[in-house]
């Protein structure tokens, strides 16, 4: 019997529905596999950064919530042109206090347009070790003139490039003088009260200065020395590269010119000023002294010692390369350094035997610390490498201009600060958060308003081709960031402000503060002897390292004046510079009074 056709037509139509739906439905199956994949993904990246958005804070997390706070404000912005010439918001009137970690940037750039590495004043040249008196009517030939181009290099003040005489002195384009540094000083960690530590203390001191006039003729260290001087364990890497690194203090033609006019460059002319600040203070209070710089000719008459607002400080630390390569430091192409050849001085002690020697070659740049007179207690900033273990370690970094934040950060909050390490101490009861230390951060990413400074002043365009010479567009330049300003001792709410160097600060950085620390470099007088030894960088504390840990927060009055009715000055600040541990008596006798000075 034959089916109808109107039947069979009817099975077909249903069959071919059948199999679209199966083909639609198969799609369909595909398609929320591929979507189940596609969630699964994205789940997974969420989970990577839901630690940073969902974890609860800890200890350390709720203690750097008061470093971290955003330094600039909102409206700091500021453009360079190819000249040099700087422009900022015109709302902001003093940029160095609204806008310290932009103020920090615009130091960073200024002083590397000025190539400070070889063409700024080191101590060595701005306090001679022998040095003569400062000219004037009444002196004799032998005697030191801040307008003069022929002034003895042994025992006057002298900035790189201002001399004609003396060769060695001169800063060729072609081939810079060396630098030389000295090892690690250590003698002004302690206070010194007695005249007998004081004579001691001083000649100790000297002593130590006295390498690098010696580094000429000084022999070359073994091979064996690098593996000597470190060692196998230590507590902390930085320590190890503050020991053995070069720590060059080089200052700016403006504070250069400060310390020379105003006859700042020997011991007697800080003594002299000492006295005259007593002085008054006893006889005439409470009307300060008319204190004025010397100028137009006219000599000083100086009742306080105050830089002027363009003066530039510079605290470099350069680690010789074999030091480097101990310690699994590399010059790369990701991360390459400023290099320049320089000399090491290296003092040790062989069994009962000190042995001096010096390591001359390519030396990494591996943090400097810049410090400038633009608001009466200075700016101060702090930039390191970013191949530096640890850069970020017990305080964080904390920049709001140059360099954005790599920390997976929760949504609303600003891009300015990077996080310490931190690790579980790995106990089974009642484990704690530690800090982890010595490690490497990522490399953050600059900001389109440094990068276009960068560009306008032709800093970090290139790779370096000399090794031994740096230059202003190495593109070693562009791996240094900003670790911290500091302009304040407290904030608004009165919370001690800490600020350090991984290297100069090793082993007591969550206590540092640039700003106390150098508040308490000062002269004291006592028969006629000057002593820049009386307040020390350290107090009794100790960290949890061992090391002795800095004097931070507001300064201490008592550290200055005798309390009593008679106001007597114990310690005169010598506006916040510790290199003037480094000013001798003057040695050569001046001319009777009224003798003329010999041309």
């Amino acid at each position: 019997m034959s089916t109808p056709i109107a039947t069979t037509q009817a099975v077909r139509e249903r069959y071919l529905d059948t199999k679209v739906r199966v083909r639609r439905h198969g799609t369909l199956i595909w398609f929320r596999l591929a979507l189940a994949v596609v969630l699964a993904a994205f789940a997974l990246v969420l989970a990577s950064t839901a630690p940073a958005q969902t974890k609860k804070p800890n200890g350390i997390d709720y203690s750097m919530y008061y470093v971290a706070d955003v330094r600039d404000n909102e409206h700091c912005k500021m453009t360079v042109d190819k000249n040099g010439k700087w422009s900022v918001d015109e709302r902001i009137s003093n940029p160095a206090m609204t806008c310290p970690d932009m103020t920090s940037w615009r130091l960073f750039a200024t002083a590397v347009r000025d190539r400070f590495w070889s063409d700024w004043a080191d101590e060595d040249q701005n306090w001679p070790q022998q040095p003569w008196p400062l000219c004037t009517a009444t002196t004799g030939p032998n005697c030191c003139d801040p307008h003069s181009s022929k002034n003895d290099p042994q025992h006057c003040p002298i900035f790189p490039g201002d001399t004609r005489e003396h060769g060695a002195m001169l800063l060729k384009s072609g081939a810079p003088a060396l630098r030389i540094g000295r090892p690690a000083i250590t003698q002004h960690l302690q206070e010194i009260a007695t005249p007998i530590d004081l004579d001691k203390t001083t000649a100790e001191f000297n002593a130590i200065r006295a390498l690098s006039a010696q580094a000429p003729e000084m022999p070359q260290c073994s091979d064996t020395v690098v593996d000597k001087l470190v060692p196998k364990s230590y507590e902390s890497i930085g320590r190890v590269i503050r020991q053995t690194n070069s720590e060059i203090t080089i200052r700016n033609r403006a504070f250069h010119n400060y310390l020379f006019e105003n006859n700042l460059y020997n011991s007697n002319g800080v003594a002299a000023v000492f006295a005259a600040n007593d002085e008054n203070q006893r006889k005439n209070a409470p009307y300060a002294l008319d204190s004025r710089s010397a100028s137009q000719g006219q000599p000083a008459k100086l009742g306080k010692i105050d830089f002027p607002p363009d003066a530039i400080m510079i605290k470099s630390n350069w680690l010789y390369e074999g030091f480097a390569k101990k310690l699994g430091i590399a010059n790369t192409r990701e991360k390459p350094f400023i290099t320049q050849k320089m000399s090491t001085v290296v003092q040790y002690n062989e069994g009962a035997t000190s042995v001096s020697c010096k390591l001359t070659g390519v030396h990494y740049l591996m943090a400097f610390h810049a410090s400038s007179k633009d608001v009466p207690n200075w700016v101060w900033t702090t930039f390191e490498h970013v191949a530096m273990p640890g850069r970020c370690d017990f305080i964080g970094c904390n920049d709001a201009y140059g360099y954005k934040s790599t920390d997976p950060l929760p949504s609303g909050v600003a891009r300015n600060y990077i996080a310490p390490h931190v690790k579980s101490d790995g106990l089974v009861m009642s484990p704690s958060t530690v800090f982890d230390h010595d490690k490497l951060y990522p490399m953050e990413a600059i900001n389109p308003g440094l990068d276009q400074i960068f560009k306008n002043l032709g800093i970090g365009t290139a790779m370096s081709t000399n090794s031994e010479q740096a230059s202003i567009s190495d593109l070693g330049w562009r791996s240094y960031r900003l670790k911290g300003s500091q302009v304040e001792f407290t904030n608004s709410m009165g919370r001690k402000t800490v600020l350090g160097n991984s290297i100069t600060e090793a082993g007591f950085m969550n206590n540092s503060s640039c700003m106390t620390c150098h508040a308490r470099a000062g002269i004291h007088v006592e028969r006629d002897k000057a002593n820049f030894f009386r307040l020390s960088v350290f107090n009794k504390d100790q960290s949890d390292y061992g090391y002795a840990l800095s004097y931070h927060g507001i300064p201490n009055p008592a550290w200055f004046h005798n309390d009593n009715n008679g106001g007597t000055l114990d310690v005169m600040q010598v506006d916040f510079v510790w290199g003037f541990l480094n000013a001798n008596a003057v040695v050569a006798p001046t001319a009777r009074e009224g003798s003329p000075r010999a041309p």
